[in-house]
């Protein structure tokens, strides 16, 4: 479907997924005495209006079959209870501190519009926010129904995990304007929980995992010649075999000179658990940083992932590869395999003259993957980044010397 006048995220269209709070000093001092009084009495009379709610929320699907419940509740129920639950749901958000809700528009009748479609569905509230308005099916997790109170709370549509998580289908985005808010739609979505654009099938992220880790190793105390060894031990022990491309926090840590307390904010920036690829921190980091021409910087992508050193990569290793690069998971790389592949064969030579010479991926290779000169980090001499490169990509993404800046 077409999408209806997207922006990306300017001053004057902000960013849907990043809100920033501006406090003055006398606001802090305020929020710090009343919190201290009225945080924990706004999450007791809250928390108690929750359980209030809980009996006449369970006895509004008492009774009913599993294909019943997946259904919006009808009759006596819907009439009776619906009140009830919807008088304690707006307890709560009172309790909270929405003392007032005012309503903009007309809600539209069934004949107008049968559906409400509202995502993402983050957190238990969100079921109390839309009860109000009469709407009360949630799609939740069947499994959410053993979870205590919450789980017979407004939530009539119940699917099974494997069903309620849906693969979008490629190529298919739908995007609608925020007329509400006054501010159009953005070229954002979330995929799992990044915010990323899309580009050639690929997945630009908002926030550059590999830009934050520059931004961590600079604050805590890294230089420039410090990020480059670093950079160096990594690619090395990458270069040893299979077993050296995973690496636990405590070896990351011992990788890049600092404590493992700030190792862990940079290892959850790549990973949920207690291991981290180092192909993924080493390729985007030394593309940011400039350490290394993006020529070398493929080449060595191109080594890492192509283990069985047959000179060609699969669909899947692409994905990795690319997936690497950018600091998210690559789902689609159909389009760019397919560009860049011949024969069913994808060599670094055909891969690097797609990603410099096709205009969709040099926009990627240009605004991802080159050194940033607004970086804000220890790669910073005199408002330039220090560059070791001896090939680089110019705006137009072709290839030039390009000497170090001092």
């Amino acid at each position: 479907m077409e999408r209806d006048d997207c922006h990306p995220a300017t001053p004057e269209y902000p960013h849907p997924f990043v809100h920033v709070v501006t406090l003055t000093t006398a606001q802090r001092i305020r929020g710090i005495i009343l919190g201290s009084i009225l945080f924990p009495l706004r999450i007791a009379l809250a928390s108690l209006c929750f359980l209030l709610s809980w009996p006449f929320a369970r006895l509004r699907l008492a009774g009913l079959s599993e294909e019943e419940r997946s259904r919006p509740v009808t009759g006596w129920r819907s009439w009776l209870l619906h009140p009830i639950v919807w008088f304690w749901s707006r307890s709560v958000f009172f309790c909270l501190g929405f003392l007032w809700v005012k309503v903009k528009g007309r809600r539209a009748d069934l004949k107008e519009a049968p559906v409400l479609v509202v995502a993402p569905h983050s957190g238990f509230l969100d079921m109390l926010v839309l009860f109000p308005t009469q709407l009360p099916t949630v799609v939740s997790r069947s499994e959410n129904t053993s979870l205590p109170v919450v789980g017979v709370q407004p939530q009539s549509d119940l699917l099974p995990t494997e069903q309620l998580y849906w693969r979008q289908p490629q190529g298919l985005m739908v995007f609608t304007q925020r007329q509400a808010l006054g501010l159009p739609a953005t070229d954002y979505v979330m995929e799992g929980r990044v915010p990323v654009s899309k580009l050639g099938g690929l997945s630009l992220p908002l926030e550059s995992p590999a830009r934050e880790t520059l931004s961590l190793l600079h604050r805590n105390g890294l230089g420039a010649s410090e990020v480059e060894a670093a950079l160096g031990r990594m690619i090395d022990r990458c270069q040893s075999g299979p077993r050296g491309l995973k690496a636990s926090a405590e070896e990351l840590a011992s990788i890049l000179g600092l404590t493992d307390k700030q190792t862990a904010s940079i290892c959850s920036l790549y990973s949920k658990d207690d291991t981290v690829d180092l192909r993924q921190i080493y390729l985007g980091v030394a593309a940011l940083s400039g350490f290394v021409s993006f020529k070398s910087l493929l080449h060595t992508a191109f080594t890492l992932f192509d283990r069985e050193g047959s000179g060609s990569l699969s669909a899947e290793q692409l994905s990795g590869l690319m997936g690497a690069l950018l600091g998210v998971p690559q789902l689609n790389t159909t389009e760019l395999y397919s560009e860049a592949s011949r024969d069913g064969r994808l060599t670094e030579d055909d891969l690097l003259r797609v990603l410099t010479t096709h205009p969709t991926y040099q926009r990627v290779v240009n605004q991802h993957l080159q050194p940033d000169e607004d970086l804000d980090g220890p790669l910073l001499s005199n408002g330039k980044v220090v560059n070791n490169n001896g090939l680089m990509l110019d705006s137009n993404g072709s290839l030039h010397h390009h000497k170090k800046l001092e």
